[in-house]
């Protein structure tokens, strides 16, 4: 659940993304290392070698963070209410519930 308080928190601050064309292909390989960094700590946590279980469940949690960092949540204007971002804090944190079996 730490990584859902840490995305929740980020929501709930009302921080927007900043993408640019020129950024997108560094952003994708920063999403490319950290689902590897994931990864390799789930195998180092579980004292095993990675397994594609654990891929998976790595693409899953850097899915979750990319949610929040991309542009459509936010490109309604009124997701910026209060209530909105309460909603999408509790979708966030019953999805990283889902994700964390």
């Amino acid at each position: 659940m730490a990584v859902a308080d840490v995305l929740i928190d980020y929501a709930c601050a009302g921080l927007r993304p900043c993408d640019s064309p020129k950024g997108s292909p560094l952003m994708l390989r920063r999403w490319q290392h950290f689902e590897d960094r994931i990864t390799e700590e789930l195998a180092r946590s579980a004292g095993m070698r990675a397994t594609a279980a654990m891929r998976f469940h790595a693409i899953e949690l850097v899915g979750l963070v990319r949610c929040i960092t991309s542009t459509e949540p936010w490109a309604d204007p009124a997701m910026i209410e209060p209530y909105r971002i309460d909603e999408f804090a509790r979708w966030v944190r019953n999805t990283a519930r889902a994700i964390g079996g």
